[in-house]
C-alpha cells in the first residue's frame, strides 16, 4: 500500500462519510481497491488532456509531488465509486449519494496542480498544471 503513492484512504472517507466502514464487503478490511481505481481514473485524466513531463512522456503517480493537492478529489472520486457500485437502481439512495459525491468531485477537479516535470524530484516554479478552461470571445 506504502508503494501505491495513493491520493485518498479509508481515513479521508470517514471524514467525509462516518459510516461508510460498515460498508466493507464480507471478506474485505478496506476499501482499497476504489482507492486505487480513483487514482488510475485521475491519472487517466491528465493523460487524456495530453499533460506530459518536459521528456514528452505520460504522467506517472510520481510526478505529482504534492498528493495533498489531488486528496480531496481522490476522496470524493472513491465514495462515488463506492456509492455506484452499492447502487441497484436509479432511484435508489446509493443512486443519489453517488451523484452527489460526483458533483462535489467535479468542483474540486479543476484546481492548480503541482508537478514534477523536469524530474528532479521538486516542483519548481513554473511545474504546474491549471485544469481549469475559460472561454475566449473574440470580437
Amino acid at each position: 500500500v506504502d508503494g501505491d503513492a495513493l491520493f485518498s484512504s479509508d481515513q479521508d472517507l470517514i471524514t467525509k462519510k462516518t459510516d461508510i466502514m460498515k460498508w466493507v464487503k464480507p471478506g474485505r478490511n478496506s476499501f482499497l481497491n476504489f482507492h486505487r481505481q480513483a487514482q488510475e481514473e485521475i491519472i487517466d485524466y491528465f493523460r487524456g488532456k495530453g499533460y506530459v513531463d518536459v521528456y514528452y512522456n505520460p504522467l506517472r503517480v510520481r510526478d505529482f509531488v504534492k498528493p495533498d493537492d489531488l486528496n480531496q478529489w481522490s476522496t470524493f472520486l472513491s465514495l462515488r465509486l463506492i456509492f455506484d457500485d452499492f447502487s441497484n437502481a436509479v432511484d435508489d439512495t446509493f443512486y443519489s449519494e453517488a451523484r452527489q459525491f460526483e458533483a462535489r468531485e467535479m468542483r474540486l477537479r479543476n484546481r492548480y496542480m503541482r508537478i514534477d516535470l523536469d524530474k528532479d524530484g521538486v516542483a519548481d516554479k513554473g511545474e504546474a498544471i491549471n485544469v481549469t478552461s475559460g472561454r475566449l470571445i473574440r470580437r
